[in-house]
C-alpha cells in the first residue's frame, strides 16, 4: 500500500518547471494579445479621428431603421384597411348615375389658334431677349462703362459720344475756316521748316477729320454734349489728384483706331482754354497725325530733339527746341510734332534723354500731354508711360476687345505705370442710357443757347 502511494506521487520540481513553462507561455501569449489589442485600439482611434461622422451616421442609421419599421407597420395597417374598404364597396354595388348627357361640339376642341399665336409671340420675344442677353454676355467686345469697370477693373474718367460733327454755330465755323487759313501760312516758330509745308498741305479729308473731331472753334463758346464731354474729362482728371496735380499725361490705347489722338488733342485744347500752358507732344513715330490735324510741319520735332548729339550744348538745344515747339491758333496751346523719320525709335524712347526732356518741359509748361503709339503695336511705349505722372487709357466702345484691353493693362501694371483711368470713346448714349437721355441732353443745350440769344 505504501509503495503504491509513493509511485503515484508527482515530483514537485517537475511540476514547478511545468507550471513555470506554462506561465511563461501564457505571459508571452498575453503580451502578444495586449500588443494586438493596443494596435487594434490605435487603429480604431485613428479611424474614428479620420471618420468623425461614423458615430452620427450610426445614430442616423438606427433612427432610419426605426422609422422604416414604423412606416412598414403603417403601410401594413393602411393596406389592410384599403382591402377592407374595397371589399365593402364591392358589397354595396357601383351606385353610378347620369349627371349630364353627351352632346356634339359645334367647334373644334383643338388646335386653339388664337392661344397658340399669343403663346408663340410671347415665347418668341422671350427667346429673342434671352439670346441677345446671352450673346452680349459672352461677347468679347467692350461696349459700356459697366463693361470696363466689371471686366477691366479700371475707373472710367470720361465718356465721349459718337454722333458726328460738333454742332458749332455758323459764325464759329466761319472763324474756324479763317483760322485754318492762318495756320497754313505758318508762324515765326516754324519759318525755318517752310520747305516741308508743301508736302503737308491740308486736304479735304484732313479738314473733314478736323471738323468732326476737334473742339477747334476759336471762341470756345460752342455748347454741345460732345464738347461738354471733353470738359468733364478734363475736370475728372484735375480733381482725381488735387494734392499733387498731374504735370505730364500720356494718352495711349491698345490698337490703332480707338481715337487716342482725338482725345489727346481735345484734352489739350480744353486745358489750354482753362488757362493752363499746355504742350501737346506727338510721340507716335509710326503713324503721326497731330501735325496734320493742327496744320503744322512735322519736322523738326521730338525725334530731332532726342537725336541731338549733346543736349547740354545750350545753343544747339535751344535752336532745335525753338524750331520744334511751336504755338497753335489756340491760346496757351503749343505743339511738338513727331519730327524726322528715325530708323530705331525704340532706342530713342529707352534712353535717358526722353525722361530728361519731359522733365525739362514740365518746368516750362503747366501740363505736358503726350500722344503715344498703341501699347500692343509698339513695345517702346512702355518707356514713355513709365516716366510720366499718369497714363490715360483710351478704349473705343464697340471695337476694343476685352483681351486686348486686359493685356494692355497688364503691360502697364508690369512697369508700375500710374493709370489715371480710362476714356470710353465712340459711346452710343442711346445704348448707354436710352433714347430720351440724348433727346433731353440736346434739348437742354439748344434751350440754353436760345436763352443766351434772348
Amino acid at each position: 500500500m505504501l509503495s503504491n502511494t509513493e509511485s503515484t506521487t508527482i515530483d514537485p520540481i517537475s511540476e514547478l518547471q511545468s507550471l513555470t513553462q506554462q506561465f511563461v507561455t501564457l505571459t508571452v501569449t498575453l503580451k502578444g494579445l495586449e500588443s494586438k489589442s493596443a494596435l487594434i485600439n490605435e487603429r480604431l482611434r485613428k479611424f474614428r479621428e479620420e471618420h468623425p461622422e461614423i458615430a452620427s451616421k450610426q445614430v442616423e442609421l438606427i433612427r432610419l431603421e426605426r422609422q422604416s419599421r414604423i412606416f412598414e407597420q403603417a403601410y401594413t395597417t393602411l393596406a389592410s384597411k384599403y382591402q377592407d374598404m374595397r371589399l365593402m364597396q364591392q358589397m354595396k354595388g357601383s351606385g353610378l348615375k347620369i349627371v349630364d348627357s353627351a352632346y356634339l361640339p359645334t367647334s373644334p376642341i383643338a388646335p386653339k389658334k388664337k392661344l397658340i399665336m399669343i403663346g408663340a409671340g410671347v415665347m418668341g420675344l422671350f427667346v429673342g431677349l434671352m439670346i441677345s442677353l446671352f450673346v452680349d454676355y459672352i461677347s468679347d467686345i467692350i461696349r459700356t462703362k459697366e463693361d470696363v469697370e466689371r471686366h477691366i477693373e479700371l475707373p472710367v474718367v470720361g465718356m465721349i459720344s459718337n454722333i458726328g460733327p460738333f454742332n458749332i454755330p455758323e459764325s464759329a465755323a466761319k472763324r474756324r475756316t479763317s483760322t485754318l487759313l492762318i495756320s497754313e501760312k505758318g508762324t515765326e516758330a516754324n519759318v525755318n521748316s517752310k520747305k516741308h509745308k508743301d508736302s503737308q498741305k491740308p486736304s479735304k479729308e484732313i479738314l473733314n477729320l478736323l471738323s468732326h473731331s476737334l473742339i477747334y472753334a476759336p471762341n470756345g463758346n460752342a455748347k454741345t454734349p460732345d464738347i461738354e464731354s471733353y470738359w468733364n474729362l478734363a475736370m475728372s482728371i484735375k480733381y482725381a489728384n488735387l494734392d499733387n496735380p498731374y504735370k505730364s499725361i500720356v494718352v495711349t490705347s491698345s490698337v490703332p483706331g480707338e481715337r487716342k489722338t482725338t482725345t489727346a488733342s481735345n484734352l489739350a485744347i480744353v486745358n489750354a482754354r482753362l488757362g493752363s500752358k499746355v504742350l501737346l507732344i506727338d510721340a507716335d513715330f509710326k503713324r503721326p497725325m497731330i501735325h496734320r490735324i493742327f496744320q503744322q510741319s512735322r519736322r523738326p520735332g521730338l525725334s530731332d530733339l532726342l537725336t541731338i548729339d549733346d543736349t547740354t550744348n545750350g545753343k544747339t538745344f535751344d535752336y532745335v527746341s525753338h524750331g520744334s515747339i511751336r504755338p497753335t491758333v489756340i491760346e496757351n496751346l503749343y505743339l511738338l510734332p513727331s519730327g524726322s523719320n528715325v530708323p530705331n525709335s525704340d532706342a530713342l524712347f529707352n534712353s535717358d534723354r526722353l525722361e530728361n526732356l519731359i522733365n525739362a518741359f514740365k518746368e516750362k509748361f503747366d501740363l505736358v500731354i503726350t500722344d503715344s503709339a498703341p501699347i500692343l503695336i509698339i513695345s517702346s511705349v512702355t518707356a514713355i508711360c513709365k516716366g510720366t505722372d499718369g497714363v490715360l487709357f483710351v478704349i473705343r466702345s464697340g471695337k476694343t476687345k476685352r483681351k486686348m484691353a486686359l493685356t494692355s493693362k497688364e503691360i502697364l501694371n508690369n512697369i508700375d505705370a500710374k493709370i489715371i483711368g480710362t476714356v470710353l470713346t465712340g459711346v452710343d448714349y442711346n445704348v448707354q442710357y436710352g433714347y430720351y437721355y440724348r433727346r433731353y441732353y440736346n434739348y437742354y443745350y439748344h434751350q440754353k443757347d436760345n436763352e443766351d440769344k434772348d
